[in-house]
């Protein structure tokens, strides 16, 4: 009934994205919450911020996917939170990830690193499966780094920090990250311009119940 309602919503207000059975889809209400774990707090003072340079502003980007840059695929693979409201851990470590191999150059890389890291007591500051900052996570991954998954595995459930002992050896940090902004009119082509100028980009997304059923698309909600 759900999917029947979206499917209709969709085509009323003229959507460009296509509803459907999915593997959350059939969840129930309160393990669907679960799965919306961000947590949007203020940013920092002393956030380093970004903006295209203004002779760059006015140019039109058009489309680009790093899945498909010079016939390669630069992402790592698709994750699966389980019950657990760790998408910010996710988002982080599947944006370092897709930037090792731009950085090094070679898209086979694919190092998995450790959500459950972050996810756990290893970094009381970030968050857990109640929910947690992506940008909190860039930090800790700049000041301390992070394991590979082997290191520390995925448990989809908070947990004391127990990675491997040797875990500090096998950690991957950045330099740095960087929030981008523009004036407003001009922000989408500023997205674009930060996606190819320093790689995949860490979003958020204000989605409702419908977004589950999501399977093609642009993707706006359509159901309050």
């Amino acid at each position: 009934e759900q999917l029947a309602e979206i499917q209709n919503a969709i085509e009323e207000k003229g959507a460009r994205w296509t509803a459907g059975k999915t593997a959350v889809s059939g969840l129930s209400t309160e393990e669907k919450e679960l799965l919306f774990g961000l947590k949007i707090d203020s940013l920092p003072a002393d956030i380093p911020v970004i903006s295209p340079p203004t002779r760059l502003r006015a140019i039109p980007y058009g489309t680009f996917d790093w899945r498909n840059k010079d016939g390669q695929n630069w992402i790592t693979s698709v994750k699966n939170q389980g019950s657990c409201g760790s998408c910010w851990a996710f988002a982080a470590l599947g944006a370092v990830e897709a930037v090792i191999n731009i950085e090094r150059n070679d898209p086979d890389i694919d190092i998995d690193l450790s959500e459950q890291h972050l996810v756990s007591d290893c970094c009381t500051y970030c968050g857990n499966c109640g929910g947690g900052s992506p940008w909190n996570a860039l930090y800790y991954i700049e000041d301390n780094g992070v394991p590979d998954e082997a290191c520390f595995s995925y448990q989809a459930s908070n947990s004391s920090c127990s990675p491997c002992s040797d875990w500090p050896d096998r950690a991957w940090t950045i330099e740095n990250a960087y929030w981008i902004t523009s004036p407003l009119e001009e922000r989408t082509e500023a997205y674009k311009w930060g996606l190819e100028t320093y790689g995949p980009m860490i979003v958020v997304l204000h989605a409702t119940s419908d977004f589950l059923y999501y399977t093609g698309g642009i993707y706006e909600p359509v159901l309050t």
